[in-house]
């Protein structure tokens, strides 16, 4: 009898099922501590950011507070008669308050928001992030921003703070807003122009636009622009993409107070005389996930006005093994020869980083963007394998035999089961694209199926 897994991927090449040419025979998940090394870190589940920008009253200058949620901080419940696809809600009740420095409330609002999902299993990706946010006109100076999210079902309470410092935009000096990071081409209507606010996580392997509001400008005078983007490794600062343009500035998407709804951002139409909204094309794309800091200088004449933003770029819904580096690292071992890993799994922290981003790197089809769909469908199949297969003999499901096959073929078309009381379970998976079928056995009734032939 031949081994199925010497069947390697060749027999499928050319088939819709070629997005597996780099996968392997299984994918070696550890326990982890939490001492290990965090290789991508996962999604907040609850971001609070405070951002500044001028107010159409000059005397005044302008917060706004925008709230993303991730549905695993909410219950959720059936929507009794409902039959539509999304038939579960969640359901949030948000306070924002911002106080001055001595500790006085200056504004607040309270939002009730609900979210739909297709299953109670608020972690497995069936609902979207929940997004909310809050604009408010105060007098120039230094704020505290604290925002409440109670889970109504449960009353579970996760709170965030923030200090945020609103500058004066009033006519003189060269000033520059915060600047807002927005998808590049995120439109919520064929004609109201509205762009999606990213905050200070963008995502992955996506463009992006930043605009930022200076005021002091004088009318007519063109304005030079440099934008600096540097990636923070281990406290280390380097310098990864520069740019810079000329512009004369033209009203953009930084909007008045009443016009912010909901993570998003319209047209402002005309600011105040002497400010202008500049647009930043920024490659977002092209940078691997990780703590990054933009530096972006107008320069008018003789003046100029600086504003730096720290921002992260971050894989929305990464695979779950990816958050650590021992796990991902072990993960090679069957896609290096044994020399290989035993070189690479013998270097230290931060050289394994850099020869595991290297590697993947070498196997991107989209080598102008920084995320890899072939290194999403391996850890993807591999995270499905450890949840699904997991045993109290085996806790690592990616280990066992039907582990390696999923990982190695993907789904089958179909699975049969076969139980009676005078042989073992068994199951059958089919491949009709690959015309083979095979055959897993629970020899001591364990949930332990190994991989008994194929056919």
């Amino acid at each position: 009898m031949r081994n199925p897994f010497r069947i390697w991927l060749p027999a499928i090449a050319g088939r819709v099922a070629l997005l597996v040419l780099l996968l392997a025979p299984a994918l070696v998940l550890g326990q982890g501590r939490r001492s290990e090394e965090l290789l991508y870190d996962a999604e907040a589940p609850f971001r609070c950011e405070a951002w500044n920008a001028p107010s159409t009253d000059t005397a005044m200058s302008r917060l706004d507070v925008h709230l993303w949620v991730q549905p695993g901080l909410l219950i959720f419940v059936r929507v009794p008669g409902d039959t539509s696809a999304t038939p579960f809600i969640g359901k949030a009740d948000i306070s924002i308050e911002v106080f001055d420095s001595t500790h006085t409330a200056r504004a607040r609002k309270f939002i009730e928001s609900r979210i739909s999902s297709s299953s109670t299993d608020n972690l497995a990706g069936h609902a979207k992030t929940l997004e909310e946010s809050a604009s408010f006109d105060l007098p120039p100076g230094t704020y505290t921003v604290t925002a409440e999210v109670t889970d109504v079902e449960s009353q579970r309470r996760t709170s965030r703070e923030q200090r945020v410092t609103l500058r004066s935009y009033r006519p003189g000096p060269l000033q520059a807003s915060s600047l807002f990071w927005c998808a590049d081409s995120a439109r919520t209507g064929p004609t109201d122009g509205a762009v999606r606010f990213l905050g200070s996580v963008l995502p992955l392997g996506q463009t992006a636009r930043g605009y930022v509001a200076s005021s002091g400008v004088v009318p007519g005078e063109s304005l030079h622009v440099v934008l600096r983007i540097l990636r923070s490794i281990k406290d280390v600062k380097t310098v990864v993409l520069q740019d810079s343009f000329w512009t004369r500035g033209a009203a953009g998407v930084v909007p008045s107070a009443d016009t912010v709804a909901g993570c998003r951002y319209y047209p402002a139409g005309r600011l105040n005389a002497g400010i202008v909204t500049i647009a930043v094309p920024f490659a977002a794309d092209t940078l691997p996930q990780g703590p990054y800091s933009a530096e972006l200088v107008v320069v008018e004449g003789g003046r100029s006005a600086t504003v730096r933003q720290d921002f992260a770029v971050q894989w929305a819904g990464m695979p779950r093994t990816l958050a650590s580096l021992p796990r991902a690292v072990q993960a090679l071992q069957y896609l290096l020869s044994k020399e290989e890993y035993a070189t690479l799994h013998g270097q230290d922290a931060a050289a394994q980083r850099r020869s595991f981003e290297a590697f993947w790197r070498k196997k991107n089809p989209t080598p102008k963007s920084a995320f890899n769909p072939y290194m999403e469908e391996y850890y993807r199949r591999a995270d499905i394998a450890a949840q699904d297969f997991a045993t109290i003999r085996n806790p690592n499901g990616i280990t066992t035999d039907r582990g390696k096959v999923l990982i190695l073929y993907g789904q089958p078309a179909s699975k049969e089961r076969v139980l009676a009381t005078s042989s073992a379970p068994r199951e059958v998976w089919n491949y009709p694209a690959l015309n083979r079928s095979l055959i897993f056995v629970d020899e001591k009734r364990t949930g332990d199926y190994t991989l008994l032939t194929e056919q």
